[in-house]
């Protein structure tokens, strides 16, 4: 299992306190080329027979709020035109995933139009974030993604690129009208005080994902 953040990672620690056998959660810094560089050392290392990227995201579509689920099928390389399909994960994961996560309706997105998981879309990988929502419109119309991150691309590529399947399972942290903040910017300035905030809820839906890993063999 893969995370750019300890702050992503450290949720999935007890996956491998329980069951070192099957789970490895490795940290691999922020960014694609960080991604990419420690995520071959790591497979190198330990020659996984599945990678799992996890972690939060970003909205490019107005129908995913924050919290949902993200189980992209198609990652693109952003700048480029590069793009590559992710492995399905086994449907009775996504069963659970979606069981845990539905157990604790404080965490389900707000819209009664947003489902709790959103699967089969595409996701862009960004060299840097994507802050206003300009940015992200013009990624939506150049890659037609629902979301956007910096390091899911750059994992799968390097797992596939050592024969070994890789999915992606990301949370939504800011959607696609917000303005992340720039201090430079005074209107960026009330999404930096609702930051924390909405870090620590997706992280709890980060949380009923791996009690979700943890109740299934595959």
């Amino acid at each position: 299992m893969l995370a750019a953040m300890r702050f992503e990672a450290s949720v999935f620690a007890p996956l491998q306190r329980e069951d070192a056998g099957r789970w490895r959660v490795e940290v691999t810094g922020i960014g694609p080329e960080s991604a990419r560089r420690e995520s071959e050392v790591l497979i190198r290392k330990y020659r996984p027979r599945f990678v799992v990227g996890v972690g939060l995201c970003g909205a490019l579509d107005s129908t995913l709020t924050r919290r949902t689920v993200v189980i992209p099928a198609t990652l693109y390389r952003g700048g480029g035109d590069e793009s590559l399909a992710t492995s399905e994960l086994p449907e009775s994961v996504v069963s659970e995933i979606q069981a845990r996560v539905e157990a604790q309706p404080r965490l389900l997105a707000r819209s009664p139009h947003s489902a709790p998981i959103n699967s089969g879309g595409a996701m862009v990988s960004v060299e840097t974030v994507a802050a206003s929502p300009a940015e992200k419109q013009a990624l939506a119309t150049r890659y037609g993604a629902n979301s956007v991150d910096q390091e899911s691309y750059a994992w799968c590529e390097v797992a596939q690129s050592y024969g070994v399947p890789a999915a992606i399972v990301r949370v939504v942290l800011d959607e696609a009208r917000d303005l992340l903040p720039q201090w430079r910017n005074p209107r960026g300035w009330p999404q930096a005080a609702l930051l924390p905030y909405r870090a620590l809820t997706a992280r709890r839906v980060l949380q009923a994902i791996g009690r979700g890993l943890s109740c299934v063999r595959w």
